[in-house]
């Protein structure tokens, strides 16, 4: 997964993957500054991104085996002007 920091000019979109794998599927929760989003599964999108945006994201992969935490993401969001 690609989890280098990620520069974004506002009002593009954002896009952050995570590749998950186990048997029973994991669930993927999203958290950004440590506040969980409404969005889950591996692939987390915000359609125009806005400085409201920039921050630290991650992921916590849970299945019946335990959860794990993904490395945090920092999102820079800079204005387009």
């Amino acid at each position: 997964a690609d989890l280098s920091p990620r520069i974004i000019t506002s009002g593009q979109p954002l896009v952050l993957t995570l590749q998950v794998q186990g048997k029973p599927a994991p669930q993927v929760a999203w958290f950004k500054n440590n506040q969980p989003l409404t969005q889950t599964g591996p692939v987390l999108t915000i359609p125009s991104a806005t400085l409201a945006d920039h921050g630290l994201y991650r992921a916590v992969v849970t299945n019946s085996s335990g959860s794990v935490n993904s490395a945090t993401v920092p999102v820079v969001v800079v204005d387009g002007g």
